[in-house]
């Protein structure tokens, strides 16, 4: 992963982590007039085949360090710092050590957009790393639905059986896995759409194996906060806070805003650390 960092005319680009290791480099500071272009180019991973002159290759998982690619004619390497090729942004030089910077950004998107645009006056600098606008964004889209649904759908039951059995103890135990049914219901139908569209684009059909994939990805990203969650701490919420508030849809409402705190933590950091392994559905399976 490469941090960019754009100061007046100038623009550094800081290798994060072991990376800077794996690739025998820390840092770049190229001129903002020796960048020619700079755009998005998932594919180029599949153009990295060279000479390494200094770095680390592992096939399917990591590229980093100075490359002369077969594919690029003249005399001068690449850089390249890539283990995830939908976050790949490629930069022309010219005037420089390396014709070619191939390298793994937080924000693909933004880096090109600050990379074609002119140097603000008035502005010190402009750095672009680990946003937390994208990530917030994706986490929104990917949970926000689901927990609406989810809402729905454990009001609607803990509702009906509170009222036809006057338990709340049944209410909560209804609402919590009414509300779980209809969550993982969206999100692995989710998980299926998106998997079943990549195949696609690949010309490969969606298997049981596919499926089993997304079901292990859903285990992975929830596991034991799922445990906790349905066994434990969600109807345990259920039960006491409609009682302590002496309202039963804002106790039973509350009980969830609470008990999602300590659900998304554990789920949002096995959801990032498992994405990019279990999710690529592009690979053959």
């Amino acid at each position: 992963m490469v941090e960019v960092d754009v100061q007046h005319d100038t623009v550094v680009f800081t290798i994060r982590g072991l990376h800077k290791v794996l690739a025998f480099k820390s840092q770049l500071t190229v001129p903002r007039s020796h960048i020619t272009g700079a755009r998005l180019d998932p594919a180029a991973t599949h153009r990295l085949e060279g000479l390494r002159a200094g770095g680390t290759h592992v096939p399917g998982l990591l590229t980093a360090g100075t490359f002369y690619l077969d594919s690029h004619a003249g005399h001068k390497p690449s850089f390249i710092d890539v283990a995830h090729p939908e976050n790949i942004v490629v930069i022309d030089l010219r005037d420089e050590e390396y014709q070619q910077l191939i390298i793994e950004v937080e924000d693909p998107v933004a880096v090109v957009a600050l990379l074609a645009t002119t140097p603000d006056a008035g502005r010190s600098d402009s750095r672009i790393f680990t946003p937390m606008k994208p990530r917030l964004r994706e986490w929104l889209h990917r949970y926000l639905p689901a927990e609406l649904l989810s809402s729905v759908a454990t009001l609607v039951a803990a509702g009906l059986v509170l009222h036809a059995t006057h338990s709340g103890l049944r209410a909560a135990l209804a609402g919590t896995w009414a509300g779980n049914v209809a969550y993982f219901g969206y999100l692995l139908a989710q998980d299926v759409l998106l998997a079943h569209r990549a195949r696609q684009r690949r010309g490969q059909p969606y298997t049981w194996r596919t499926l089993g994939r997304n079901l292990r990805a859903l285990a992975v990203e929830f596991g034991p906060a799922e445990l906790l969650d349905s066994f434990f701490i969600r109807p345990a919420l259920m039960y006491y806070l409609p009682r302590w508030l002496g309202h039963f849809a804002a106790g039973i409402l509350l009980a969830k805003l609470l008990a999602d705190v300590t659900f998304y933590v554990p789920a949002i950091l096995s959801y990032e650390l498992s994405k990019k392994r279990l999710r690529q559905f592009e690979d053959d399976l």
